[in-house]
């Protein structure tokens, strides 16, 4: 890839940068962002300087990743080497990614952080999970877990891109089955133009997430 970056890439770079560092601000304070006073915008759809927002859509849950069976493995884009034991339970300190939605069903969708259920089941021993976007394991944690025990936590997510898919990273520090559902999104959309009915607009954007989610292989 060209080291060099047109205006346009760059924009789109800057845009979900900051989309993501507004996203990961307003889930620490509640899951909402202020709107400025003088924004005609809901605080769930603050306004941004690049002349969009970012609005929060929930969806119903949906299975992107059960290690316990064949089928719940084909979401897996890319993997530490050997990161899978003999039962497909993801090893300690290894890592998967995860497709969670496909950027070519709608490529107007302009997806930037969502909203997982991550649990550990069968664990060999006590240890923890992280999801977050895919790079450098982070230095917290999403779910501890004792062994064997099946534990649950929720995580408000950037994501990366692996060929045509949005991603997310998964990483253990022991031996466990994982599970990871999706709950919801933060979309980026052009505040420029007006929105007459907010629900509609919601159902509208929830549908085109959908879509994009179930057209991931699994």
């Amino acid at each position: 890839m060209s080291d060099v970056l047109s205006a346009a890439d760059e924009a789109v770079l800057q845009r979900r940068g900051f989309l993501r560092g507004g996203a990961l601000l307003a889930a620490a304070a509640g899951g909402a962002v202020a709107a400025s006073a003088t924004s005609a915008l809901p605080a769930s759809a603050a306004p941004l300087p690049f002349g969009g927002a970012s609005i929060t859509i929930p969806v119903p849950p949906q299975r992107l990743l059960d290690t316990r069976s064949a089928e719940g493995l084909k979401a897996i884009v890319a993997s530490s080497k050997g990161a899978l034991d003999s039962k497909n339970r993801l090893k300690g300190g290894a890592w998967i990614d995860v497709a969670v939605a496909t950027t070519a069903e709608d490529p107007e969708l302009d997806l930037v952080a969502v909203f997982v259920n991550l649990k550990s089941l069968a664990s060999t021993k006590g240890g923890s999970l992280v999801v977050s976007e895919p790079g450098e394991k982070p230095t917290g944690t999403t779910v501890t877990y004792r062994k064997d025990e099946t534990t649950t936590n929720s995580a408000f997510v950037g994501l990366g891109t692996t060929g045509d898919s949005y991603t997310v990273r998964i990483f253990a520090t022991s031996t466990s089955h994982v599970t990871l559902d999706l709950t919801g999104g933060e979309l980026f959309f052009d505040s420029s133009v007006p929105v007459i009915d907010g629900r509609s607009a919601k159902r509208t954007s929830a549908t085109r997430l959908q879509k994009a989610v179930q057209a991931v292989e699994r």
